[in-house]
């Protein structure tokens, strides 16, 4: 499982795995204060185990009765309707703020502890509630990717070509010309020793390659097409779609200029983004400042400073200085660094370092996946020549959505240049020598093997359609 997981992300299963470990922290943190709780309501009671005497009990009661038929406007002795009742056990009965008032001092502080006591294990209550179901969801989701990654496999190994295969298929093999022939049984296009068949049918059949399409398109903020193709590939609960709707809404409200989703958001996570040293939350604070200074609010913007930004002096007190300074500034300040304050890109700024922390809490991934795979395909591929305006048409480089991908890219590192058959795409080699054609096109052998098969003993050059025989062909030598 380990070798499945090096090659698929490991955020797949990560992900929902530290969801499951935080939800059973906070779960032995509930435990915890349910523990404080009856620990105290254990000692509280103790106040009550003498109770007043009853004839104190009913001189309240009395009294009580007296205010009463005094609000009512009638006498104690005197029958009123407010007071009737058919329930001879009623007469009896005593409001609570009545009772309160036969308690001692000693005796209303413990009941008013009880209350409180009472409200924090409700509040527990619900807390525990919320994280079964969070642990349920998670649970659901390792069990869905784990089967996912056992259903995948192992990533298959390429084959090799075996040195009988090789012989087989040198220009020197004998090869029948007469009609209705077939290539022997040996030769690599039949045989598909070479092909990369098993790896495709890999990534296709095993749905990884749908799993990179899905989660790119959650990314990107496509929900729509994200949940056809999960429903379709029955990819659910391989993906964190919950994570990536709340970063779309976050983001969208940014781009909006609203910081109030995004403060929420740094709220609900403080603890843990203090873990990892974020400063989203600052920028996000000065960021509204600024907007308050921009709209000539400058006596709000103080008060937002001095509730806001004052409790960041001790871990950000130069730019805290140099944000205050724009107080003395105009928004088309043209002096530097407080003209950077002021420019629009700075939301879009926020917008990426939200996704960095948001990706950084989850576990995951800052690129997408399918961007990592493209470009470390495009990393082998990419050389100067690739960018110029002559290279080649079967150069994946030489189409401009690939050159955006390959823009900060290293170039490929080759010791020694590889002559690729165009027929075949396989290396030319001693293995498989490259063969001059008299129009000066060069294919390899086995190419050239297969295309005389194909023509009956003639060679048609799949370039110029020119007709040459097996003799004409001259082998090219690699020094």
């Amino acid at each position: 499982m380990s070798g499945t997981l090096d090659v698929l992300d490991a955020h797949v299963i990560r992900v929902p795995f530290d969801a499951l470990k935080r939800a059973a922290k906070d779960r032995k943190g509930l435990i915890d204060k349910i523990s404080d709780v009856v620990s105290n309501l254990n000692s509280t009671p103790q106040v009550f185990v003498n109770p007043l005497p009853t004839r104190d009990v009913d001189m309240s009661i009395a009294s009580s009765a007296d205010v009463a038929s005094d609000a009512a406007g009638c006498s104690p002795e005197q029958d009123c309707d407010a007071m009737q009742t058919d329930d001879p056990g009623s007469a009896h009965l005593v409001p609570a703020d009545t009772i309160s008032t036969t308690l001692s001092m000693e005796q209303r502080q413990a009941l008013q502890a009880l209350e409180e006591l009472s409200l924090q294990l409700g509040a527990i209550s619900q807390s525990l509630t919320t994280v079964s179901e969070t642990e349920a969801t998670t649970a659901a989701a390792c069990e869905a990717r784990l089967g996912f990654l056992s259903k995948l496999g192992p990533q298959p190994q390429p084959a090799k070509a075996s040195t009988a295969t090789r012989n087989t298929t040198s220009l020197g093999t004998s090869i029948d010309n007469s009609a209705g022939s077939s290539p022997p049984a040996g030769l690599p296009w039949k045989t598909g020793v070479l092909s990369q068949t098993p790896f495709l049918d890999w990534n296709r059949q095993g749905g990884r390659l749908d799993f990179l399409l899905m989660d790119h398109l959650y990314r990107c903020g496509y929900f729509s097409a994200a949940a056809m193709l999960e429903h379709e590939a029955g990819l659910i609960g391989l993906c964190d779609v919950n994570i990536f709707r709340q970063a779309r809404e976050v983001s969208q409200a940014l781009q909006n200029k609203d910081c109030s989703i995004a403060l929420k958001w740094c709220d609900d996570n403080s603890s843990r983004l203090k873990k990892i040293k974020s400063k989203l939350e600052f920028d996000l604070r000065v960021q509204e400042f600024i907007e308050l200074v921009r709209r000539d609010e400058r006596l709000n913007a103080i008060h937002y400073a001095r509730q806001h930004l004052a409790p960041w002096a001790g871990l950000y007190m130069k730019e805290l200085q140099q944000t205050v300074t724009t107080l003395a500034l105009t928004s088309n300040t043209k002096c530097e660094p407080y003209k950077s304050l002021f420019l629009e890109s700075r939301w879009q700024g926020l917008v990426e370092l939200f996704h960095k922390d948001m990706y950084s809490l989850h576990g995951l991934p800052r690129e997408s996946p399918l961007m990592a795979h493209l470009q470390a395909g495009l990393s082998a591929l990419n050389t100067p020549q690739s960018l110029q305006d002559g290279c080649n048409r079967e150069d994946p480089l030489h189409l401009p959505a690939f050159q955006k991908l390959a823009k900060n890219l290293p170039y490929a590192k080759h010791v020694s240049s590889k002559l690729i058959c165009s027929v075949t795409k396989h290396i030319m080699d001693d293995a498989n020598p490259p063969m001059v054609l008299p129009n000066g096109y060069v294919y390899s052998s086995r190419a050239v093997e297969k295309l005389l098969v194909e023509g009956n003993g003639k060679l048609t050059c799949p370039k110029t359609c020119n007709v040459y025989n097996a003799d004409e062909l001259r082998r090219a030598f690699i020094v």
